[in-house]
């Protein structure tokens, strides 16, 4: 499953996240958690989806399919790293890893300011390669 933004020119969110596990045969859960508006060079505008909507998108797929991992990119608000965090506390053994990827200087205040109190020290994990 992976939880990132739309990026509406293909090269980076939800829809590279899609490609990259196709093309290791696996099958993405895609969860939206925010729209951008955005060409290849710029991000203009970042909208986040409703934390309970993020976690409707995950718990109507974790209830009905296997999950082998997390993947988390763009998280588009501080209520929605809470709401991940959250889903991720269900089984904390479960593997996942976190693209912590903002557009050069759009890093919002919530995420400079230690959003991740509550969170373990792994939420800075080393991805798996």
């Amino acid at each position: 499953m992976t939880f990132s933004g739309h990026d509406p020119g293909g090269g980076a969110g939800l829809q590279a996240d899609i490609e990259t596990l196709a093309s290791q045969n696996c099958h993405a859960t895609p969860v939206i958690t925010a729209l951008t508006v955005q060409d290849t060079t710029d991000v203009m505008a970042v909208t986040a989806i409703s934390a309970d909507h993020v976690v409707a998108q995950a718990q109507a797929i974790l209830a009905d399919m296997p999950v082998a991992a997390f993947k988390i990119g763009m998280l588009g608000s501080a209520a929605n790293a809470r709401a991940i965090h959250d889903i991720l506390q269900d089984d904390p053994g479960f593997p996942w890893y976190w693209t912590r990827y903002w557009p050069r200087g759009t890093a919002p205040a919530w995420l400079t300011r230690n959003c991740w109190k509550r969170s373990p020290p792994c939420w800075s994990r080393a991805p798996p390669y």
